[in-house]
């Protein structure tokens, strides 16, 4: 199946007044999306949550619910998953056309709960994956035309353009830089390449390897008991010659002052294979060759 220009978007709302992926609340924002917004179970008193899935993926995929349950699991927060899977279809050039259509709906929906339910865009902190990566920078780049900045855009192994102008912190977790679009250069104000940010292990295939951003993403939400060390390459970590550099926590909790001189990169070798042909394979059909 093929996409076409931008089809139904949505925005599928989770709190701790609705933690089920049953019960979730549906905003359609390629329409007024008010009269729905109004009577959600959003509030501005939370932060705010916004996961965006990639090219070719589900916002309804096991591992996005997963990491919808582990925010809540862990805080009061207003968890916005973005449904644009029918506008993320081949061919690549018309889902990252799509995007940015997309983006600009997002920014919209941010807006109006700006000025309608007192949304802090200080509170707001954005995470997309592969090209959800894309999407995000293109929020961020429709709101600064609105003069608004989100506190944080996280990119999962992202697709596309993200800049440290983007939010307040831009963190990345590069898992693979071999995915069309994709970089293991420092695009973040924080920069994890946990295994040197190239094949995990475990991954026999690229895909793989770009998948288990998400689940190491999603496995710091409510663990920081793994640590990356500050280096300038992967091979100066693996000889030791950074092991007196500083360390931080790695993914959800990292320290967000860190980078914001310059750009930093994170190195790790904590990362292993356990059930990571599993976790790749959740949802998909056919799955993935580990």
């Amino acid at each position: 199946m093929e996409g076409t220009s931008a089809q139904t978007s949505r925005l599928v709302l989770n709190t701790r007044v609705n933690p089920s992926p049953s019960g979730s609340t549906v905003v359609d924002i390629t329409s007024p999306a008010a009269a729905t917004l109004r009577s959600c179970p959003f509030s501005a008193a939370r932060s705010t949550k916004i996961l965006i899935h990639g090219y070719l993926d589900k916002y309804d995929a096991p591992y996005w619910r997963d990491m919808m349950t582990e925010f809540l699991k862990g805080e009061d927060l207003n968890v916005f998953r973005l449904d644009w899977d029918a506008s993320s279809l081949p061919p690549i050039t018309q889902a990252a056309t799509n995007a940015i259509t997309v983006a600009g709906q997002v920014s919209q929906a941010i807006q109006y709960l700006k000025s309608a339910h007192n949304l802090n865009p200080a509170t707001v902190h954005i995470i997309g994956h592969s090209l959800g990566g894309l999407v995000s920078g293109a929020i961020a780049q429709a709101l600064r035309e609105a003069n608004i900045k989100v506190d944080r855009i996280t990119g999962l192994d992202p697709a596309g353009q993200l800049s440290t102008g983007d939010a307040t912190v831009v963190d990345t977790i590069v898992t693979t830089g071999a995915v069309p679009g994709s970089s293991r250069e420092s695009i973040g104000h924080i920069n994890f390449m946990p295994n040197g940010g190239q094949v995990q292990p475990g991954c026999g295939t690229t895909v793989c390897s770009h998948i288990k951003a998400m689940s190491l993403f999603t496995e710091s939400i409510n663990n920081q008991n793994v640590y990356s060390t500050q280096c300038p390459s992967y091979a100066q970590f693996l000889s030791g010659s950074c092991s007196n550099q500083p360390r931080a926590v790695f993914g959800y909790h990292v320290d967000l002052s860190l980078g914001r001189r310059s750009p930093v990169k994170l190195y790790d070798s904590n990362h292993n294979a356990q059930n990571l042909c599993a976790t790749a394979n959740a949802g998909r059909i056919p799955p993935v060759p580990c």
